[in-house]
């Protein structure tokens, strides 16, 4: 298996497996804290080979500057169909009203069948003007 694309953004849609992403990033910026973010998405674009067929558990969560998480995990499964030579999925996961409590250096933890996969996710404190 390959993680073609890992992705925090606004918005994502797989449409007869074309991905769509709009506004990716992995900084937020915030004159106050705790801060409620309404909605963080991820997007992956997964591919899998001859040979790995078959149902994958996966799970996503979101973690603090110590490894803790902030929300989730969301848990799941994907079945990955007959492969010919090359197959591609592509799974999109909100989370909703994440509550931060500090800026810092948090990630986003994506793991399928036990092997974790992470992106940066920084918060940061903008000066009040």
């Amino acid at each position: 298996m390959r993680i073609d694309v890992f992705s925090i953004c606004d918005f994502a849609q797989d449409n007869n497996n074309k991905l769509t992403i709009v506004g990716t990033y992995n900084r937020i910026l915030s004159r106050v804290f705790p801060l409620t973010y309404n909605q963080i998405t991820v997007a992956l674009r997964l591919s899998f080979f001859l040979g790995e067929s078959g149902e994958k558990q996966f799970s996503c969560s979101i973690l603090d500057p110590l490894g803790n998480a902030v929300v989730g995990p969301i848990t799941g499964k994907l079945n990955i169909g007959t492969i010919n030579e090359l197959t591609t999925i592509s799974p999109i996961i909100c989370f909703y009203n994440v509550a931060f409590n500090e800026a810092g250096h948090y990630s986003v933890s994506f793991s399928l069948d036990g092997t974790v996969y992470s992106t940066d996710l920084i918060l940061s404190q903008m000066a009040n003007q």
